[in-house]
């Protein structure tokens, strides 16, 4: 049942652009015509995005941008 719930809220968080944009990331596919990215990638990007939950991921991007940055040239 709180699965149930959990799936509504997640849908009631989405505009119309945001559904469009993750129809088009979970309609993907690979050359061979497989799909690209799973059922559960899709769902969690979308509870990421939905949920606001995406701090996290920014900071260690943030952090692996600045390490690029310093090492820019340095091989």
């Amino acid at each position: 049942m709180a699965t149930v719930l959990e799936n509504l809220n997640l849908e009631e968080g989405k505009s119309d652009a945001l559904r469009n944009a993750l129809a088009c990331i979970s309609e993907a596919s690979t050359a061979d015509g497989g799909p690209r990215y799973s059922a559960r990638i899709c769902r969690a990007l979308g509870s990421i995005i939905v949920c606001r939950i995406y701090a996290k991921p920014i900071m260690e991007l943030s952090y692996l941008l600045v390490c690029a940055s310093a090492r820019d040239g340095q091989y």
